[in-house]
């Protein structure tokens, strides 16, 4: 794994590997991003991890990613971040 320039909050070419099929390198550097905890990227990096592992063919993983999103978005922890609930659970139906 190359190391991130983290100049933007999410890097294009994390977006790259994904956009390109390349969904266990994407899911490694979402991975990192996740890790950082960073509530601004938390969701969207975590909502794309989901996307990941359901290519991957891993469904319960993508499954349970999606409901952390859902469940995240319904507590106060997420004031003002980006909102991607009703997306998760347009994806999950």
């Amino acid at each position: 794994m190359k190391p991130i320039n983290w100049e933007f909050e999410i890097p294009a070419e994390i977006e790259t590997y994904f956009e390109n099929n390349k969904f266990s390198e994407a899911e490694t550097y979402f991975n990192s991003v996740v890790a950082r905890k960073d509530p601004k990227t938390l969701p969207y990096a975590t909502y794309k991890k989901a996307w990941c592992a359901y290519n991957a063919q891993r469904f319960q993983a993508s499954l349970d990613l999606f409901k952390s999103i859902i469940d995240w978005e319904s507590t106060d922890n997420a004031q003002n971040l980006m909102r991607l609930k009703n997306e998760a659970l347009r994806d999950i139906a």
